[in-house]
């Protein structure tokens, strides 16, 4: 199957499921796992096994201009996973410092960069 026809069908499908099953589902544009991927605040990836990957927004402790502080800050972007083989949703706060990567279940998240609007993610399955 192509990557555009994929793209086509993977959110009609989804809305077909979620129409006949009564379960929420959350669309979004397809994604594919150990690709980085450019989200937007607000914006939701579905990879292929169902997981969805929303970045809710930029958290940006930096240090401000003309201010003398401690510690330079970060971007630290704060994603919520639900589907694939996750049992709930869960939340993950990624650091373009401190917490580049994470680990949520059988998934695992490296941040790539990130602006005060985006995350550049990779999303990868762990192998078992």
């Amino acid at each position: 199957m192509t990557p555009s026809l994929r793209s086509t069908l993977v959110p009609l499908l989804a809305i077909a499921l979620a129409a006949c099953s009564g379960v929420p589902t959350v669309l979004g544009l397809t994604a594919e796992f150990g690709e980085a991927e450019m989200i937007l605040a607000g914006e939701t990836r579905t990879y292929e096994d169902g997981l969805a990957v929303t970045l809710d927004r930029v958290d940006d402790s930096r240090c401000k201009p003309d201010v003398q502080c401690i510690w330079a800050g970060e971007l630290a972007p704060v994603l919520t996973l639900r589907g694939g083989t996750l049992a709930g949703a869960q939340t993950v706060s990624l650091g373009t410092t401190r917490t580049p990567r994470a680990q949520v279940g059988d998934y695992s998240l490296a941040l790539d960069s990130a602006t005060e609007r985006s995350a550049r993610v990779i999303v990868s399955r762990v192998p078992r």
